[in-house]
């Protein structure tokens, strides 16, 4: 058998449910000047009420990660590097860290 279906009759038409991804830029942190083998954290966080789906990071200079994970609330992406050498010397790099967060839009409940 064949069935014709009117688009115009579908029960589900007025319960559209669409899912969105988005990212989420964190905060760039650099090391301290003068400051050698310090620890940086970059974190993105989601908006209120979405879950991350992911994440990575960028590292500059003088920086290496040392992990890079979801938040434990489910909510953002962190990434911890630490920057190594005297940036306080000429021609020192100082090194950043910045995560970022892929974002599910989640869409709120519906009493």
């Amino acid at each position: 058998k064949h069935f014709k279906f009117d688009k115009d009759d579908r029960k589900d038409r007025d319960n559209r449910t669409a899912t969105n991804l988005y990212t989420v830029v964190g905060n760039t942190t650099a090391g301290s000047a003068g400051t050698a083998n310090s620890t940086i954290i970059s974190t993105a966080t989601c908006d209120v009420g979405d879950v991350t789906t992911g994440g990575s990071f960028v590292v500059t200079g003088n920086a290496t990660i040392r992990s890079s994970q979801p938040l434990s609330t489910g909510n953002g992406y962190t990434a911890t590097a630490v920057v190594f050498g005297n940036v306080s010397i000429p021609g020192g790099s100082l090194g950043s860290v910045t995560a970022d967060a892929i974002c599910l839009d989640k869409p709120p409940l519906r009493p």
